[in-house]
Formats: C-alpha cells, structure tokens, sequence
C-alpha cells in the first residue's frame, strides 16, 4: 500500500493477479490426464536411474501408473506437450508439480526433470551414464584429458600447498576443506561449513559461476579431504556440476597426464576473473546437533559413524573429551568405501557395505565423524547409490563435548 499512497491498487492488483494465476492452473490441469494414458504408460520401461538424484521404479497400482522414488512416490498424470513430446507429472498432494518428460538419450528410453537451472537425466534399466561423461559424481583421466580445454572447466587441487607448487595438471587451483569453512577460533568447533553467502563468494573467487564444470582431485592420498570439498560445493548448489577424479592426480598421471610445477604452468600467472554464483544453495545438507538428537532412534533415518572402529567402539579416544559413539550409530569406517589405489569402489560393493552397515533401502543417511570429513566420504558414497544424505558437520568434536549427552563404547554391530 505505501507504493499506492495508501490507496486501494495493490490489493486490486494482487486480486486480479491471483484470479489469472487461478486461470492458467485451471487451463493446464485441462490439458491433464488422470490416471495416466494407458498406451504412452505402456511405452514406460519399468526402471530408470540419474547417477545425481538415483533410481525410478514405475509401477501399476490399479488403473494409476505410480513413479517409486524409494524415499517417496506418487502417481502420475500424463500430458501431451505442444512440441510432440509427453511429460509424466506427479500428482500427490505433497510432492505434485514435478514434470518428467520422455525423451531419448544414447538411444535408451530416458526421463528428463528440470529446475530453473539444472537438468536431470534418468536412464532406463539403472543405468547411469559412463563415468566419461559429465554429469556423473565421478570422472575418468580419459574424461579429463577429453574435456580439459573446455572454457567453463575448473580444476580445483587438494592438498598440500608445497606439493601442489611442485607438481599439479596444468591451470588447476590450490584448494583445501579449511579454505570453504568458517575461520577457527579458540575452543570453536573444527570445520565447520561456511554460510551460504560466504561460500558463494569464496567460489567465486576461483572463477566458478553458474555455468562452471567443477573437477575436484586429490594430489596424493587425500580422499576425505576432496569429497569434503565436493560436499561443500554440493551445498553450495553445485552438486549437479561437481565431479570427483576418480583416483585423483595418481591415476591422471598413470594415464599419461601432463603435470607441471607452478614455475611453468602459465595458467598460474593469470588473474582470474571471479564468477558470478546465483545457484540455489543448501545449507539444509548440513544437520545440526538439534536433528541428531531427535532421529536418534527414527525409523529411516541411518546414523553412520565414519571413524575408524577403535574410536567407534571407545578403545582409543584421540584428540577428543570423550569415547565412544553416538548411541544407536551403525560403524561404516571411510577408507573401507575406497580402494587400494584410492579409487571408490564399484557401486555394487558399495552397496553391499552400506547394507552390512545396517542401512536399509529408502534410509536417510546421516554420517559424522571426528570433525566432518571423513563422513563425506559416506556421504558422496550414499548420494551415489541415490540415498537422501545429510552430514552432520559438528561430528563427534561437538557431540563429545557435551557432557550431558549420551555415549556408547560398544563393538560395532553386525
């Protein structure tokens, strides 16, 4: 009203308004059908997968064709679009309004899901794109050396500064898990994620904006560190353009991969321009001590310990005030979701130790370690396999802090 001089045209406004926005959905439900064409149904395989946001299950419950996310489901409407192509919609109440529409990709049926600024890909039979394409949480050497000139292509490095000044691949950017986190003062908590603005603009000070294709690798052996930094991109709203290099700079350079010192890599003497950043972020990736609390012995909710099992099971204490887990904790030590050369391990074994670990299909996974970074590792793991995951960043460091907290110092479950 203050724009309007106190008089009556904004509510006017927002009348007329609401009646058109009234209007259009009315017209677009029209164009809906309920339950969904049998025949375009039919065309459906009976699953599809995305590497990013994991499995479909199309299902017939009755006259209702039903897509089973695991987490959640809902039956579908069908629509014919104006340029010939059919989209699937869900309907349920609580979760109505997401559009997937039939498409062909590398010649297998396929489901496409978009928001303002992200595409989503999901295949028919399970099956994931090759890890040589980009939008996978993992790329190969080859997929590097493929794609490595590409202008929106970023490289970020991590670990130690001396090591990187010695050898990295060409134009890439030092980087470590301390770099995107809030500053540590005395007694503080260690590692903790900074606030969306802040990492907003510490990205964009490498030069990563929207359109930025973001390669995360390892110098050695430091795998908790680069999934950290993936995870932290992830709440950045970058998830869907992140990629871990699978086995990082050892596997690039046992493929043939040039590296070079910071002395004669020319990319290092340019000065970036910073990008612009305006992808949605989500801090909701991140729980606090509050949530852990209360889905302590939730139904559906997988609290994981990371650590190894002698500080899961209190035989060993390290830097902490406290021994022990987290009651009710299952113990998914990180290094064992990674090989011998530091790769990760297949989808089907990591599957098979999430499962030992006691996560059910459809589970939340919330991981915490000693600090935050370890858990990432089960973190990027989950989220692979298409599991809901969350990190509960203040970890072990903030949990055995608090001294009225429940601990225990059982073995590890079976």
């Amino acid at each position: 009203e203050l724009l309007f001089d106190g008089k009556s045209e904004a509510e006017d406004q927002v009348r007329v308004g609401a009646a058109q926005r009234k209007a259009e959905i009315a017209k677009e439900r029209e164009r809906l059908v309920v339950p969904a064409d049998a025949v375009e149904a039919g065309k459906l395989a009976s699953r599809y997968a995305s590497p990013a946001l994991g499995p479909i299950e199309v299902k017939k419950q009755g006259k209702s064709v039903v897509f089973d996310f695991g987490e959640w489901h809902s039956a579908v409407a069908s629509r014919k679009n104006d340029d010939g192509t059919t989209s699937f919609i869900t309907i349920d109440p609580t979760i109505s309004g997401f559009d997937f529409v039939v498409a062909d990709r590398d010649g297998k049926k396929a489901l496409v899901t978009r928001d303002a600024q992200h595409e989503y890909v999901f295949r028919e039979n399970g099956k994931a794109r090759p890890a040589s394409v980009p939008s996978g949480m993992l790329v190969s050497p080859d997929w590097l050396a493929e794609h490595r000139g590409e202008r929106n292509l970023v490289l970020l490095h991590v670990g130690v500064a001396a090591d990187f000044e010695k050898e990295h691949i060409p134009g890439a950017i030092p980087v470590n898990p301390q770099d995107l986190s809030i500053p540590r003062t005395e007694g503080a908590l260690l590692l903790q994620l900074l606030p969306p603005d802040q990492l907003h603009a510490k990205l964009e000070s490498y030069g990563i904006g929207d359109d930025s294709r973001v390669i995360v690798y390892f110098a050695k052996d430091w795998v908790s560190p680069t999934t950290r930094v993936y995870f932290s991109l992830d709440a950045a709203g970058l998830g869907e353009r992140t990629s871990i290099l699978d086995g990082g700079m050892p596997a690039w350079k046992a493929a043939g991969g040039t590296v070079v010192s910071s002395a004669n890599d020319p990319a290092s003497a340019v000065q970036r321009k910073p990008g612009k950043l305006t992808a949605k972020p989500h801090p909701e990736l991140v729980v606090g001590l509050d949530f852990v609390k209360a889905n302590l012995a939730t139904k559906g909710v997988a609290l994981v310990d990371s650590r190894n099992t002698k500080f899961f099971d209190g035989t060993e204490q390290g830097a902490m005030p406290r021994a022990g887990h987290i009651p009710g904790a299952r113990n998914l030590p990180f290094d064992i979701l990674v090989t011998d050369d530091d790769r990760m391990k297949d989808r089907a074994e990591t599957a098979r130790l999430l499962e030992a670990a006691g996560v059910q299909p459809g589970d939340t996974v919330v991981s915490y370690c000693h600090i935050g970074q370890q858990a990432t590792v089960v973190y990027f793991a989950a989220k692979r396999l298409g599991y809901k995951a969350l990190l509960y960043d203040g970890s072990w460091d903030e949990w055995s802090r608090k001294t009225d907290l429940p601990i225990e110092k059982t073995a590890a479950k079976p």
